[in-house]
């Protein structure tokens, strides 16, 4: 461009999950955070997985629901399932799984190409005072203009015990009385309703 562009802004990198999830690809420049998640939106939960790491799976006849079910039990990891081969693991590390030294670098380095800013999100299992400082420092060195998230793990997740197999989940008896005990239909019998 030789006109045109002066005191104008053209590059932003934003975080554009809404749009990614309709048009099917990767939200920023980011690694995955999981491989296995559950989207929300206006029109309902979806299920969402990285249709690169199933294709590879389905090639070597690994992909069916027990492999989703244990992809969702480590959280969106496939770093732990020793039937999935080595190289596999390697390539689709989940974001809590790199290094974030090299997230940090690669930010970086996309920076100079950056005229406005980008947002990158951070992920670190359990957060210190000590790593937190030392990756803003290596970040500000570094010369990023701005991080956005840190993300960190939750102390419990409610995922694993969705992802329970079938076999073991039993469904409670259904005892008449108490399903109408406290109900909208039946509010007489409610001493809360009354």
């Amino acid at each position: 461009l030789k006109t045109g562009v002066r005191n104008a802004l053209v590059v932003a990198i934003a975080p554009t999950a809404t749009i990614a999830s309709i048009v099917g690809a990767g939200e920023c420049v980011e690694p995955q955070v999981s491989n296995v998640f559950k989207r929300e939106t206006l029109s309902g939960e979806f299920m969402q997985v990285n249709k690169y790491l199933v294709a590879d799976l389905k090639k070597l006849g690994l992909w069916d629901e027990a492999m989703r079910n244990r992809i969702k039990l480590a959280e969106g990891s496939i770093a732990g399932i020793e039937e999935v081969p080595a190289e596999l693991r390697q390539v689709y590390r989940t974001a809590w799984e790199l290094p974030q030294r090299a997230l940090i670098d690669m930010a970086a380095e996309r920076g100079a190409y950056i005229d406005q800013s980008q947002s990158l999100n951070l992920f670190v299992e359990s957060p210190n005072i000590g790593k937190l400082s030392s990756m803003y420092m290596h970040a500000w060195k570094a010369g990023l203009k701005t991080t956005y998230y840190l993300r960190s793990r939750p102390a419990t997740s409610i995922a694993k015990a969705a992802a329970a197999p079938a076999a073991a989940v039993q469904p409670a008896p259904a005892d008449a009385a108490a399903s109408v005990a406290c109900s909208l239909e039946n509010p007489e019998s409610c001493e809360s309703c009354q």
